[in-house]
């Protein structure tokens, strides 16, 4: 258990060092869902301009579902099924 403190411990104090911003969880969680929004609509816009199916600007619409999807967890998408089959 120590070492896993100790591992976290340096990985802080040396994205403090590098001047990295360090954001905690509730802060972390809207700059992630954010951006994902932006990237959705970015990528729906793209997709609406394009009009060749070849270019496959659809497929970049995966990256903003990943990172909610990442972000949320598994436990968001579950409790939204339970509420669906209790109704």
């Amino acid at each position: 258990m120590s070492v896993l403190v100790d591992t976290l411990q340096r990985r802080t104090r040396s994205a403090h060092a590098l001047g990295l911003l360090i954001r905690r969880w509730p802060e972390r969680r809207a700059v992630v869902l954010g951006a994902s929004a932006l990237l959705f609509a970015g990528v729906f816009v793209l997709m609406r301009a394009v009009d060749d199916p070849a270019i496959g600007a659809a497929l970049l619409s995966v990256v903003p579902v990943t990172l909610v999807a990442l972000e949320l967890g598994l436990g968001a998408g579950s409790r939204r099924w339970e509420w669906r089959a209790r109704s």
